[in-house]
């Protein structure tokens, strides 16, 4: 699966998604996002191709029912400031993910 080549980028908005996350990963994520609009970054991924995606685990703690999801992708990742000056990342990125 291929998604564009327009850039897609991380809003930092959770409340779509934040019943599949969970409280403490969604919490996680929050708390990069705010950490980055401090800073005035804009986290950017690009020419995103997924290669795989396969359950690894799942379950329930009681609480909440969790999945480990492993994504196999290609993407470029990378951050920008105001001024679109790349902060960090890479030219080229093969990510491999593993979360729950």
């Amino acid at each position: 699966m291929r998604i564009g080549s327009r850039p897609f980028r991380r809003s930092g908005k959770l409340d779509s998604y934040r019943h599949l996350l969970g409280e403490q990963l969604a919490r996680e994520y929050e708390e990069h996002f705010v950490e980055m609009r401090s800073k005035g970054y804009i986290n950017k991924l690009e020419s995103i191709a997924v290669r795989g995606v396969e359950i690894i685990q799942a379950g329930s703690d009681g609480r909440e029912d969790l999945i480990t999801v492993l994504f196999t992708a290609n993407l470029l990742d990378y951050t920008v400031d105001a001024y679109a000056q790349r902060q960090e990342g890479f030219d080229k990125f093969s990510w491999f993910i593993k979360d729950e």
